[in-house]
């Protein structure tokens, strides 16, 4: 009697307390890229996006990154980074996050990573570059608090033309780990685990053209490309999102915790090389 008045409380007060993270659908992203080079070894770079929701072109988040980076070798970069982002506030983050809501209705989240980058130059025009990170999001994000990501991108540079067009294709990976505790539920309906939600949950498959918009002007690029993001659960490893609160025999409600957050992404930047 016990466990069944326990589940009863949980799937009545517990069901609403996780949101989304940004809205799903398709999204439209500016952003620009600075890149500064201080001597041989050391270079700052500073990536600032701004996303709207499709067509309707409604804000949806603005996000800087600022990176030192330090050149081990011909082949291997280290950095260590900072970013802040504002999200549009969406009456879903009430139960979900402590913020105060600012002037312009977003909350904030800011995030630091270390990482490091290796490339290979398979050949004078293909060249292959992994890039492996750990981030560290405050306050804490509903799905993870640590994050890990993988990516690996194969470019092609043409040397003949002036604009020095480079398509690109790149795939990431994503593992969460620490992210807020959630019940989980037997076949049955009864109460599971409590946990994070931890394992490897999403990737990002990107397609893209970088170019030279100006002859002659190499300090100035343009990139345009289109994302595709999806999560998701792998059987058997690590704990799944997407899942749902237990019905039982006592309620018809029946809420999804963590919902998968897939969504496309065109996407147009500006590169200043200073």
């Amino acid at each position: 009697m016990k466990n069944k008045i326990t589940l009863i409380l949980v799937v009545l007060f517990a069901q609403n307390v996780f949101a989304q993270d940004i809205l799903s659908g398709d999204k439209v992203w500016y952003s620009t890229y600075l890149h500064h080079k201080l001597n041989k070894k050391i270079y700052f770079d500073d990536y600032l996006l701004v996303s709207f929701n499709g067509l309707s072109h409604t804000f949806s988040f603005l996000q800087n990154d600022f990176n030192a980076n330090y050149i081990l070798s011909k082949k291997i970069t280290l950095y260590l980074g900072y970013s802040y982002a504002m999200y549009n506030w969406i009456p879903e983050y009430k139960n979900a996050y402590a913020q105060n809501i600012s002037i312009f209705k977003t909350i904030g989240f800011n995030k630091i990573a270390v990482g490091g980058k290796y490339r290979i130059n398979l050949s004078k025009h293909f060249k292959l570059d992994h890039d492996l990170s750990a981030q560290f999001y405050f306050p804490q994000l509903e799905k993870y608090q640590f994050r890990f990501e993988y990516s690996l991108k194969l470019s092609y540079k043409e040397q003949k033309t002036i604009f020095k067009f480079s398509p690109f294709v790149q795939g990431s990976l994503y593992y969460y780990q620490n992210g807020i505790p959630t019940h989980y539920y037997n076949a049955d309906g009864s109460l599971g685990d409590y946990k994070s939600p931890n394992g490897f949950h999403r990737y990002r498959v990107k397609f893209g053209l970088s170019f030279r918009p100006i002859k002659n002007v190499k300090k100035i690029g343009m990139v345009l490309y289109y994302t595709m993001q999806k999560e998701f659960n792998i059987s058997g490893i690590g704990n799944d999102i997407n899942i749902k609160t237990g019905i039982g025999n006592f309620t018809n409600t029946q809420n999804t915790i963590y919902p998968f957050n897939n969504y496309n992404v065109f996407g147009i930047q500006l590169n200043f090389f200073l």
